[in-house]
């Protein structure tokens, strides 16, 4: 099988390939001991604390990683057989990114990468979570809540008769098009009802991860 490879993730391609054997073991040392978590910068984060190598170049290498265990997994590969055929497109890649020097180097790491996205390996579980997880048409990003209060004027415009508080909840999202925003007007009811709802998802979150977790079943993402 050969693989279409982009130019940017070349670029990340190559700082695993001259990346030192001894911080990839790091790295997948790390690994190991990481839960499952569809949060990449979370992820990026606690193996930066554990291995104490420079983030940029953590993140460079979680995020080829993380692409490369999805890709792994829509095409049904083995881990063997997935950095096989990457070496081999690799090999065959022509760009100013990418060279014989460099397949020449991450033939080194095959067996590091080859743990790395075995599927015990937590980055494994944390491609597969996040593929089920964001097989939607809309990708939640961040939220803020701004509150506002605007005055209403009498017919003449010379006295404030009243005030009205109100509120403003800007969602951010992705989809297939890119990043995008928008903003719902909410009065106080509308709070309210919202905090009962997601009140009420966090605790039926709560019991699920008490009954999964007496079954000794894995438990992805969140911290309660």
């Amino acid at each position: 099988m050969r693989f279409n490879i982009p130019e940017e993730d070349l670029q990340n391609i190559k700082k695993l390939a001259d990346l030192e054997n001894k911080k990839l073991k790091r790295i997948e040392e790390a690994l190991k001991k990481e839960s499952p978590t569809v949060d990449l910068k979370l992820l990026t984060a606690s193996v930066v604390k554990s291995t104490s190598i420079d983030s940029k170049l953590v993140n460079s290498i979680i995020t080829i990683l993380w692409q490369f265990a999805i890709i792994k997994k829509k095409i049904d590969l083995t881990a063997t057989d997935f950095v096989n055929s990457l070496i081999t497109s690799l090999n065959e890649t022509k760009s100013d990114y990418w060279d014989k020097k460099d397949t020449e180097n991450l033939k080194k790491k095959v067996d590091h990468i080859i743990n790395i996205l075995d599927s015990k390996n937590s980055i494994a579980y944390s491609a597969k979570s996040a593929e089920l997880v964001l097989d939607q048409q809309f990708l939640f990003c961040e939220s803020r809540m701004i509150t506002d209060i605007r005055p209403v004027f009498d017919q003449e415009a010379k006295d404030i008769e009243c005030l009205i508080p109100f509120h403003i909840l800007s969602i951010s999202y992705h989809d297939d098009s890119g990043y995008h925003q928008i903003r719902f007007a909410m009065d106080i009811n509308d709070i309210l009802q919202l905090r009962k709802q997601l009140d009420g998802a966090e605790q039926k979150e709560k019991q699920i991860r008490e009954i999964m977790g007496k079954k000794g079943l894995k438990i992805i993402g969140g911290d309660f």
